[in-house]
């Protein structure tokens, strides 16, 4: 007999550039597995609120080494952001490299080099603090639910009591 199968989760994620103050939001669903989220997919990303080129469908690539050689899939995402590994691109990159938008931050050798984005703002190329990357996990739709109805049924006892009241 097999595992079963991980369901994939949806994360939204944000990193703040302190030297220009640019903020990088986007989302992806992916699998985690303590502080890794791996499978990337479904990846959107967006700079001061303007979605990159083929946003909601973008390729995520990953570093094999130091030196910056990519190879296509592979993508990883840490919740500190201290184990990063992706390409963000609107390519398949490296397969294509000709993209118009790219963020990417990869920590192989060392967590504070190798944070890049490329957008309509402008390029840049900076230390990556981890301290400005934040990852969060997206509530399910089927949990915001059952958090209603448990919310509803205590309004409704409530009432039920207050209009029936108790003998005094």
């Amino acid at each position: 007999m097999g595992c079963a199968a991980q369901a994939s989760t949806v994360y939204d994620f944000q990193y703040t550039f302190a030297s220009t103050g640019d903020v990088v939001t986007g989302s992806f669903s992916g699998n985690a597995s303590g502080d890794l989220i791996t499978n990337l997919s479904n990846i959107a990303v967006s700079v001061d609120g303007v979605a990159f080129n083929g946003s909601g469908s973008l390729f995520g690539s990953s570093y094999v080494d130091a030196l910056g050689n990519a190879q296509p899939g592979g993508a990883i995402v840490s919740f500190d952001g201290l184990q990063n590994n992706f390409i963000f691109a609107d390519s398949n990159f490296p397969l294509d490299p000709n993209y118009t938008n790219v963020f990417s931050a990869e920590s192989l050798t060392d967590p504070t080099v190798g944070l890049a984005l490329t957008a309509t703002t402008g390029t840049f190329d900076v230390p990556f603090v981890a301290a400005n990357w934040s990852v969060t996990q997206v509530p399910e739709p089927a949990t915001l639910s059952l958090l209603g109805l448990g919310l509803a049924a205590v309004g409704i006892a409530r009432r039920r009591r207050k209009n029936g009241g108790s003998p005094a």
